[in-house]
């Protein structure tokens, strides 16, 4: 059988490595679009069999190249953002690319487009009902630049579909596992949590999908899915001390013993802006970022589970694969920890030996 080529655009993300990987891993031949310039995909893709193509979905001519003779298209590439639209960069980016992505595969007559959108197309602060395929998109307004970017994306693909293109959008919420090289605001949040730095926990919540997840339904979307369609992708919600209580689990890790409020943590955002700029660091604590937390606890997962086979893994796997990936990549020294934390992650690496073992 001839081998599928798909294209990955943001392929040296978080997401688009652990996406690659699942595609390779199902003999799929990868073509990586990757920014000129970009240095992390030197450590994260060096030892993937991907083809590279240097390319900016602002620039047709780049898409052109790569798309040749593809069969599908994982779009991925885009901007995060938690504090304002970057002088227009946020925009334009999600939107502007997203449209030339679409239409490039149009052009080159590509058999399906998998959108990556969001969780955050959708008004999370709706608490009338669970958040499903059918809850009313986000505002500029009350969910921010990038909520709101992610929802003209969404209408650029709609437009193509109505011209032909074969599309589905995928909508996961936050993103988190291993092969996390940045790493990711979250993969950040889980090292930091380890390290003990930040006095509080915070009164909030989010929903969660581990990455490889989101790789293998993509795989499924390949076939699977109606035109014109968009699903969410998540396991659950989880709040930050739930998030804590599984991680000191998993690795001993402390837990601070006051919970904060979240109108309370508004107050510090003013000291974190400025705690980023002396840092040169894009800043956490925003009201982007503490909105989300508000977000409603119920959320419809049904649709991808019935028509894509989505197939979420518990969280409890999730975390503690983050947490074997940072140990082995040496983001984590064990040497300076506590006897918990050494006897616990020791546990996890000798776990992980005999399950290797077993599986060779």
């Amino acid at each position: 059988m001839e081998r599928k080529i798909v294209v990955v655009t943001g392929a040296t993300g978080h997401l688009g490595n652990n996406v690659i990987r699942e595609l390779i891993d199902n003999g799929y031949i990868v073509r990586a679009l990757i920014y000129p310039g970009c240095t992390i995909g030197k450590e994260s893709l060096k030892d993937l069999q991907v083809e590279v193509f240097l390319g900016d979905i602002l620039n047709i001519p780049s898409l052109e190249k790569a798309f040749e003779g593809a069969d599908y298209v994982v779009h991925l590439a885009g901007i995060i953002s938690i504090d304002g639209d970057k002088e227009g960069l946020v925009t334009r980016t999600n939107q502007v690319g997203t449209a030339n992505v679409a239409d490039t595969c149009l052009n080159k007559k590509i058999k399906r487009l998998i959108h990556m959108s969001s969780i955050h197309v959708y008004d999370f602060l709706d608490y009338r009902k669970p958040i499903s395929e059918d809850t009313r998109f986000s505002s500029r307004e009350l969910h921010g630049f990038y909520a709101y970017s992610k929802v003209l994306a969404e209408q650029e693909i709609r437009k193509r579909i109505e011209k032909g293109l074969d599309s589905i959008i995928l909508n996961p919420s936050g993103i988190i596992g291993p092969n996390d090289f940045e790493p990711s605001r979250m993969g950040q949040f889980f090292l930091d949590i380890f390290y003990n730095r930040y006095p509080v926990v915070i009164n909030g919540g989010f929903h969660y999908v581990d990455a490889r997840d989101i790789g293998k339904t993509i795989i499924n979307s390949f076939s699977k899915g109606r035109i014109g369609e968009s699903y969410i992708l998540s396991q659950s919600f989880y709040s930050i001390k739930d998030l804590y209580e599984i991680c000191h689990e998993i690795t001993g890790l402390s837990i601070p013993k006051f919970e904060l409020p979240l109108f309370m943590a508004y107050l510090g955002i003013p000291f974190d802006k400025l705690k980023s700029k002396l840092l040169k660091r894009e800043a956490s604590v925003t009201t982007e970022s503490l909105a989300a937390l508000k977000t409603m606890a119920e959320l419809n997962n049904t649709k991808a589970i019935n028509e894509l086979s989505f197939q979420p893994r518990k969280i409890e796997d999730t975390l503690r694969d983050i947490y074997i990936w940072f140990i082995r990549n040496n983001f984590i020294d064990l040497m300076s920890q506590t006897d918990l934390i050494k006897e616990r992650c020791g546990q996890l690496i000798d776990r992980e030996k005999e399950v290797y073992l077993k599986a060779g």
